[in-house]
């Protein structure tokens, strides 16, 4: 009985490390490249101007979002605005 629950106890803490590995990693890595590239290529249909992101940074322990370098421009290249 004892070596089961030995063996559930480590089912469970293998499962949760993977959790956490991957709760990591998709949010520090992967969603941060899928904002940015959905932000660069469905801005420009809605707004109808030029759009520039440097930097989208995700932090999924903090709940944090950093977005660096937004900027909108009108076509004829006037700024409309940015944040830095």
């Amino acid at each position: 009985m004892a070596k089961r629950r030995q063996g559930r106890a480590k089912r469970w803490g293998i499962g949760l490390g993977i959790a956490i590995v991957l709760y990591t990693a998709i949010g520090f890595l992967v969603l941060p490249a899928i904002i940015k590239s959905q932000m660069l290529k469905r801005l420009p249909a809605l707004t109808h101007r030029r759009v520039a992101v440097q930097e989208v940074k995700l932090n999924p322990y903090a709940l944090s979002f950093t977005l660096r370098g937004f900027s909108l421009t009108e076509t004829n290249g006037d700024e409309f605005v940015s944040a830095r």
